[in-house]
């Protein structure tokens, strides 16, 4: 089992309107309504909204095809009231081949979760009403494996199975594997609707349980030979929570390497289930460039 994806959403600033924004990242098919937030324990995170009937939608390549896939993220209804009412506008989660989605993750205004495969809509699972609440941090989690048999589905909200199947038809006609996550703003029976994603992860097989993405800055130069837009030192100039295209540093010769510290964790965690190494990069010539990033602990 590989962990294909790890998002917390913490450095962008905004969702298309700079080059940091989502888009450095995600295919945005961008609504001017959805936008990066406060995050469940600072930091940030995505708010899907809806407004009349009219949503974003944001897609991510989780690597290579996969015949299963798990996906765990906090989510929040701010007010489920004005969530979708039917099986048909509630979707905001959907498991895609390319474009072209085989199950769907969808709420409604009850505090329900369903499941659903995304070629006919039918209903794979349903939970009780109530299982989601108003404006409370929630850890989702979704497994499945795609077979037009023997499928297998597990649920889960807060740690707790919510519903676990078995011998189930997952495909869209031929496909019976996903490469790329969707996600988009459950339609609503008023005006608008607003949910919240955050500490997202992605695996080719089953979930890992509810985790925190925490995100760590460089606090130091330990030897540089980039160029540094301005200030007194190169690590400060790449060190803002927010991405900030305006200070950078930059570099033209191979071989260029700068190397960081890094800040402590907030906290000491009790495990570590992955790291990631995250940049953003850009090339102002049309010749080939080529970043690598390297951790040493």
């Amino acid at each position: 089992m590989t962990i294909r994806v790890i998002e917390g959403f913490d450095t962008y600033p905004d969702i298309v309107g700079s080059d940091a924004g989502m888009k450095s990242r995600w295919t945005c098919s961008h609504d001017p309504f959805s936008y990066v937030a406060e995050g469940r324990f600072g930091g940030k995170s995505l708010q899907l909204r809806s407004y009349y009937y009219a949503s974003g939608r944001y897609y991510l390549s989780i690597g290579a095809a996969t015949a299963s896939a798990g996906v765990g993220f906090a989510f929040k209804a701010l007010k489920r009231l004005d969530l979708a009412p039917n099986l048909g506008l509630g979707l905001f989660l959907t498991l895609c081949s390319g474009t072209v989605g085989v199950v769907d993750l969808g709420v409604l205004s009850s505090g329900s979760l369903y499941v659903r495969r995304s070629n006919d809509g039918a209903v794979l699972f349903q939970t009780p009403s109530n299982i989601i609440m108003d404006d409370k941090w929630q850890y989702i989690e979704l497994s499945t494996t795609f077979h037009n048999s023997n499928a297998t589905l597990t649920l889960k909200v807060d740690g707790q199975v919510i519903g676990s199947l078995t011998g189930l038809n997952i495909t869209n006609g031929a496909i019976a594997s996903v490469d790329t996550l969707l996600l988009t703003a459950p339609y609503g029976s008023m005006e608008t609707t607003h949910v919240l994603i955050d500490d997202l992860y992605v695996t080719d097989g089953p979930t890992l349980g509810e985790h925190k993405v925490t995100s760590l800055y460089p606090d130091g130069d330990v030897s540089v030979s980039f160029t540094r837009s301005g200030g007194a030192s190169n690590f400060s100039n790449v060190n803002q929570p927010v991405a900030d295209i305006g200070s950078y540093v930059s570099g033209s010769v191979v071989g260029d390497i700068d190397e960081y510290s890094l800040t402590n964790f907030p906290l000491v965690p009790d495990s570590i289930a992955a790291v990631q190494l995250t940049t953003l990069a850009r090339k102002t010539d049309a010749s080939d460039r080529a970043v690598r990033l390297k951790l040493k602990s």
